[in-house]
């Protein structure tokens, strides 16, 4: 079973890329250290679902060439302002089901940061297949919630249920998540690659009430609230950490599935 999404979800974090730039985290630096120990000398890269950059700096600063892919024109335009200092980076809009390889073989190294839950992957693995050089890297990777014993935790649950309950997340406690094993499924279902592998970077940050809602607003689910009630959790989230003393900790846990192709 995938993670595939529905399309015009993926398409809704352009209606504020900037906002999403500021506030997304981005990733741990062993995750990169770990991708590129497994990828040949300045691997050529075929980045799916670029988005505004996040991982597209990391991967260009150690690869010969990298094409990021992504199909919102407004995530696009932020993409091309935050790799605008990177030579080796060519940026094509499309969506990775449409998108036309320069040819087979033409990459080391697929990569798809926080993305490929919006892909079809019956579609995009053959094409994955085909991109990829003998040997090469499939890659996929998230950042998703851990929890964070204490520190408001219980408060923070009650005023998520009181007001938007589909949006409360209890975090995971060492699990892998189910959009992981999702990827590991149906990339060991597809037969196109050897056998999945799994690496996991538990991390932790401290966030401002405002950086916290901020990133919050910039989350799929979060747009399909109506402005009433998203105000309302909103500002009385912001009012529970500026009574607790201006800043919360928050887990974060980095997933990377990656697979070589025979």
């Amino acid at each position: 079973m995938s993670e595939f999404q529905d399309r015009d979800r993926a398409l809704s974090f352009g209606a504020d890329a900037r906002a999403y730039h500021r506030a997304r985290p981005g990733y741990p630096a062993a995750l990169f250290e770990d991708l590129f120990a497994v990828a040949p000398p300045r691997p050529r890269v075929i980045e799916i679902g670029a988005g505004t950059g996040k991982a597209t700096v990391e991967l260009a600063s150690q690869s010969a060439d990298v094409i990021a892919i992504e199909p919102d024109p407004s995530m696009a335009a932020v993409l091309t302002e935050t790799v605008s200092g990177a030579r080796n980076v060519r940026i094509d809009i499309s969506d990775f089901e449409h998108w036309i390889p320069p040819g087979a073989g033409c990459a080391d190294l697929v990569a798809s940061a926080q993305a490929w839950h919006w892909v079809d992957p019956s579609v995009a693995l053959p094409k994955v297949r085909e991109t990829l050089a003998p040997g090469g890297v499939f890659a996929v990777w998230w950042n998703r919630t851990r929890s964070v014993p204490g520190d408001l935790s219980e408060e923070l649950q009650k005023v998520y249920l009181r007001f938007a309950p589909q949006m409360f997340d209890p975090g995971l406690s060492g699990e892998l998540s189910p959009g992981s094993l999702a990827a590991v499924n149906v990339i060991r279902a597809s037969g196109k690659f050897a056998e999945p592998t799994v690496r996991v970077y538990p991390w932790e940050r401290r966030s401002s009430a405002r950086a916290y809602v901020e990133s919050l607003g910039t989350l799929s689910a979060s747009r399909q609230l109506s402005g009433e009630v998203r105000r309302k959790l909103f500002e009385s989230i912001v009012q529970l950490i500026d009574d607790a003393g201006g800043s919360i900790a928050v887990g974060d846990q980095a997933e990377l599935v990656m697979a070589r192709r025979d």
